[in-house]
């Protein structure tokens, strides 16, 4: 394949995945195939002046981000240092109040908005540069809920299916009347690959079918934030377990596991 072709195929990719709304200001919304550590895809927003020029900008969505987790970047000299380094580099500013930002005429405005989303992916990526910033898995997220929901829980569960064959279950949720004696077990799923996933698919599957009985409450964790689980990778594990997706069942599991701790059906 040759690079034109190459390129061409790149482009055309980048393209069908951006995302595009237009507010109630006037004022445009794109959603870009790229992501802040944790998985959240980044906005750039674009907005026509009134003398037909435009401004593209973060509105603030990078340091917001940032702050959210706990950390301010102003807040250290080197930290400060390398943030304010970021602006001049990428040919944008960096506003007062915290706004990445380009003023531009029409003829810039794709330059633009490319400026303005690599500051901000370099400004959400300075995450890593805080110590307390360590990258989790899906098994410290979900253990750092059942920590908040406040429920006995144990993690590395190891249960005797119906063939004799051992399986590890990721945390143990126990029970009070009327689920007083059951557990409640979570098996989490996350991968990067389509081969992952059918392995993770397969192998929880097996587990649940084999353990599903010594369940009070059955829970299959799915991390779909950063790769799309087929639909029937969910049947699949709907026969056996209740499906949670990391990316938007967070509280209904929250929700899921305190009735079930408390004994409420």
């Amino acid at each position: 394949m040759d690079c034109s072709e190459l390129t061409r195929l790149f482009a055309d990719k980048l393209v069908s995945d951006i995302r595009c709304f237009t507010d109630d200001e006037s004022r445009t919304r794109l959603v870009m195939p790229f992501r802040r550590p944790g998985g959240d895809l980044i906005d750039v927003y674009v907005r026509q002046q009134l003398d037909g020029s435009f401004v593209v900008s973060d509105l603030g969505e990078s340091l917001g981000f940032l702050s959210s987790m706990g950390y301010d970047p102003r807040a250290g000299t080197n930290s400060a240092y390398v943030l304010e380094s970021l602006p001049p580099r990428y040919g944008v500013e960096l506003g007062r109040d915290g706004v990445i930002r380009k003023h531009v005429p029409e003829t810039e405005l794709a330059s633009a908005v490319q400026a303005v989303l690599e500051t901000a992916i370099a400004v959400s990526h300075m995450l890593y540069l805080s110590r307390a910033s360590v990258p989790t898995t899906i098994g410290d997220e979900v253990e750092a809920l059942l920590v908040r929901v406040e429920v006995p829980f144990i993690s590395g569960k190891t249960l005797i299916g119906e063939s004799g064959k051992k399986f590890r279950l990721d945390f143990a949720v126990r029970g009070q009347k009327p689920n007083e004696g059951l557990e409640g077990l979570v098996k989490t799923l996350s991968a990067e690959s389509a081969s992952g996933r059918i392995q993770a698919v397969n192998s929880a599957f097996r587990l649940w079918s084999e353990v599903h009985s010594q369940a009070g409450m059955a829970a299959s964790i799915v991390d779909d934030r950063y790769s799309e689980w087929a639909p029937e990778d969910i049947g699949a594990l709907s026969k056996f377990s209740d499906v949670y997706l990391w990316g938007t069942d967070q509280d209904r599991f929250h929700d899921a596991v305190r009735r079930f701790a408390v004994g409420v059906a």
